[in-house]
């Protein structure tokens, strides 16, 4: 019974210091906080795989991270460009119809590139 209630209190927050990597911590403007916090999202993604990693990315969409990391692709230092390109890249993209990146956002619904 505790080994479950711990379980469920270490999901509650990795989910809570996910969304606040996410909501916060990805719009400041120092280029050092922005790449611990890229990395360490990163190394989250890449340590988890199957159904858990398809939760966690889904979270990180409904947090606001997906529009963020995108949104620093149009950063001026380019190794945050790079990071946030890859995470995208490895994590948030679908297979390629036609040449042209597919990419599923928060339902059903398709945008293509």
């Amino acid at each position: 019974m505790s080994y479950l209630l711990f379980g469920r209190l270490n999901s509650i927050v990795f989910i809570f210091i996910l969304c606040v990597v996410c909501s916060n911590l990805l719009q400041q403007q120092d280029t050092q906080v922005l790449q611990v916090c890229l990395d360490a999202l990163h190394n989250i993604l890449k340590q988890i795989s199957g159904g858990t990693l398809a939760a966690v990315v889904t979270e990180i969409e409904e947090c606001g991270g997906l529009d963020k990391i995108e949104n620093l692709q149009t950063h001026s230092n380019g190794d945050i460009y790079q990071q946030s390109y890859e995470i995208i890249e490895k994590f948030f993209s679908n297979e390629t119809v036609s040449g042209i990146k597919k990419r599923k956002i928060f339902s059903n619904e398709f945008f293509l590139f």
